[in-house]
C-alpha cells in the first residue's frame, strides 16, 4: 500500500499556536519548580585589597576546584592526592604533607586554578602563601582582617577530604590591576556537579575607601571582569535582581496570571503596584535578619509562595476581582523569597547593604515590568487576530499554570514537614 503525505502543513490558528508554545515551555520548566535554597552549596571566596601599590587577593577554594583537571580523569603526576576505601566507594583525599614538602608545584598548581587578566593582558599570579583548611570557612567571613587571620592558621596535619575541605591561598597581581578592568576565569576543566551541588563565587573588593561585595554562580567558566565605579556595582545588582525573577519560575507564574487578572489598565496597575509594596517590605526586613530563623520557615515560604499561584491562577479564570490587600500579602511573600537569594549575594556581613539592596529591588521591578509588557503585547497580539481565540488562549494559560503550581506544592510540603 503506498502512502502518500501532503507537503502542506496542517495551519495553527494564533490562539492554537500561542497554546501549544506556553504548554510546551511549561511543561519544560515545571521540573524546575524550587526557586530558592539550592542544597550542597560551595562557595570560594575572593577577598581582593591594594598592598604596597598591588592588588593582592585572597582565594578560599573548594579542594575539587583546585584539582578539576585530575578529577575529571587526566593521570596525576604529582601526588597530592590519594584514594582511600573501598574499590566500589573510594574516597579522595588531599595530603597536606605532600602540599608542603613540594611546596613549588603545589603553588603552581593553585596558581593555575583561576587564570587572571588585567585589560586584555594576561597575568600570572604570584602565590605568597597557601593553607589548607579541613572545612569551610566559617559563617560571616567578609571582611579582608577576618580572611587574613583564617590564612595565617596553620595546615591540619592530617588528611582532608577533599569533598569537604579548602584551600586558601595569597596571591599578588601587578600593579597595573588597580589601574584597569581586571578579570577572573577557570584554568582547569569544569567539574560535573552532582545533583543538588552548586558552586558560588562570593567577592568582597576592598581596594577602594567603599568595599564592595558580590556573588556569582557557577565555576567561572565564562569570564568575570570585576565591575568598576558605583555605576558599575549597581548595575551588577541591577542584573542579578533582573536574572532572579526571569529565572525564578514560581515569581513568573505569578507576575503571569496577575497580568491575565487585570480587565483594565488602572487594575493592573493597582495589583503590580500593591505586589510591589509587599514583597518591598519583606525582601528588606527578611534580607536585614527581621525574619522567623526556625527550620519550618524557608520550607514554608516556598510552599506558601506555590499556593499564591493556584489563587492568583483561579481568580483571573473566573475574573474575580481581588482586594489590593491580598496583593500585598502575596507581595510579602515573595518578597522573603527575595530576600533569601539577595543574602546569598551579597553574602553574610555584606559592606554595601543599603545600595545592594536598592538596585537589586530595581532590578526586580524591570524583570517584573519585562514580563508583564510581553504577557500584554502576546495577548494583545492575540486579541487582534482572534478575540475568542484570545480568550481561550487566557484561559488554557491559568489552568496550566494553576496544574504545575499545584505540583510545586505537593512537591515542596515534604520538606515542610520534615523541618
Amino acid at each position: 500500500m503506498r502512502i502518500c503525505f501532503s507537503k502542506r502543513r496542517p495551519r495553527l490558528f494564533p490562539a492554537q499556536r500561542a497554546i501549544y508554545i506556553l504548554t510546551c515551555l511549561f511543561l519544560v520548566i515545571a521540573g524546575a519548580a524550587q526557586a530558592h535554597f539550592s542544597l550542597g552549596t560551595k562557595i570560594r571566596h575572593m577577598f581582593l585589597s591594594e598592598a604596597e601599590g598591588l592588588t593582592e587577593v585572597l582565594v578560599f577554594s573548594p579542594i575539587p576546584l583546585v584539582f578539576a583537571d585530575v578529577l575529571s580523569g587526566e593521570k596525576d603526576t604529582e601526588g597530592f592526592l590519594a584514594t582511600v576505601g573501598p574499590a566500589d566507594a573510594p574516597g579522595v583525599i588531599l595530603l597536606p604533607e605532600a602540599a608542603n614538602a613540594a611546596s613549588e608545584a603545589f603553588a603552581a598548581r593553585l596558581a593555575q586554578s583561576l587564570r587572571w587578566r588585567v585589560g586584555p593582558r594576561e597575568i600570572t599570579p604570584e602565590i605568597e602563601a597557601f593553607r589548607i583548611l579541613p572545612g569551610p570557612p566559617p559563617e560571616g567571613l567578609a571582611s579582608v582582617e577576618a580572611a587574613a587571620a583564617l590564612l595565617a592558621t596553620p595546615s591540619p596535619e592530617g588528611p582532608v577530604s577533599i569533598g569537604s575541605g579548602y584551600v586558601a591561598m595569597r596571591l599578588r597581581l601587578d600593579a597595573q590591576a588597580l589601574l584597569l578592568p581586571l578579570t577572573v576565569e577557570a584554568g582547569l576543566p569544569a567539574l560535573t556537579l552532582a545533583e543538588g551541588v552548586r558552586i558560588d563565587n562570593h567577592v568582597v573588593d576592598a581596594r577602594s575607601d567603599t568595599p564592595r561585595s558580590f556573588t556569582r554562580p557557577g565555576q567561572l567558566e565564562r569570564p568575570l571582569t570585576l565591575p568598576e565605579g558605583w555605576i558599575g556595582w549597581a548595575a551588577e545588582y541591577v542584573y542579578q535582581g533582573i536574572v532572579h525573577i526571569l529565572e525564578g519560575i514560581d515569581h513568573v507564574f505569578l507576575v503571569v496570571a496577575m497580568s491575565l487578572a487585570a480587565t483594565t489598565a488602572l487594575s493592573l496597575l493597582r495589583n503590580i503596584t500593591a505586589f510591589t509594596l509587599g514583597h518591598a517590605v519583606t525582601l528588606a526586613a527578611g534580607f536585614l535578619g527581621y525574619a522567623p530563623r526556625s527550620a519550618w520557615f524557608i520550607p514554608a515560604v516556598e510552599a506558601a509562595i506555590a499556593a499564591t499561584i493556584i489563587m492568583a491562577a483561579i481568580t483571573s479564570y473566573l475574573r474575580m476581582r481581588a482586594s489590593a490587600t491580598i496583593y500585598v500579602l502575596i507581595g510579602l511573600l515573595h518578597g522573603f523569597g527575595f530576600s533569601f537569594v539577595l543574602a546569598r549575594l551579597l553574602g553574610p556581613g555584606s559592606p554595601d547593604l543599603v545600595p545592594a539592596l536598592a538596585a537589586f529591588t530595581v532590578g526586580i521591578e524591570i524583570g517584573q515590568l519585562a514580563i508583564v509588557a510581553m504577557v500584554l503585547a502576546l495577548f494583545w497580539g492575540l486579541r487582534q487576530a482572534t478575540a475568542p481565540g484570545a480568550e481561550l488562549a487566557r484561559k488554557s494559560v491559568l489552568v496550566i499554570l494553576g496544574l504545575v503550581a499545584t505540583y510545586m506544592v505537593v512537591e515542596r510540603i515534604p520538606a515542610l514537614l520534615g523541618a
